[in-house]
């Protein structure tokens, strides 16, 4: 009894109800932005599409944004545009998180894919209302 009274409350815990709920749990991102929300606050948060950054200007786009909310990071952007400074545009970025493609016996199947993507659709609404934008992911191409 005494252990289970020293025991982290289950949303405190890295895998509370295992990896596969993990998992669940990282692809509803409303529910972890709005737990950054409450503990930082909404105006010192700025979402953005890692895909943008990697467009011409998305650096430099993204810099703007920062400083808008954060003086220092205006200074940054100055100096990361100056004519001495690197050409962002052309910055090969490592990808950090790539992995190899599965075999073919471990892709999941359509239905498979549909039931997940039928699950996330409620979670991805809640995320785009969140951010102000639709990310496109509950499109019937996506």
């Amino acid at each position: 009894a005494k252990l289970l009274r020293c025991r982290l409350r289950g949303d405190l815990l890295p895998f509370a109800g295992g990896q596969l709920a993990a998992f669940d749990r990282m692809g509803r991102y409303a529910e972890n932005l709005e737990r950054l929300f409450n503990s930082v606050g909404r105006d010192r948060v700025l979402c953005l599409c890692s895909e943008k950054l990697l467009k011409q200007g998305g650096l430099e786009q993204a810099l703007q944004q920062l400083g808008s909310l954060t003086p220092g990071v205006a200074q940054l952007l100055e100096a990361c545009l100056s004519e001495n400074s690197v050409q962002t545009d052309r910055l090969k970025l490592p990808r950090l998180n790539a992995s190899a493609s599965l075999p073919p016996e471990l892709e999941p199947s359509s239905e498979d894919l549909g039931v997940l993507k039928k699950y996330y659709e409620r979670h991805n609404e809640r995320l785009f209302t969140l951010i102000g934008r639709d990310l496109g992911w509950n499109d019937d191409d996506a």
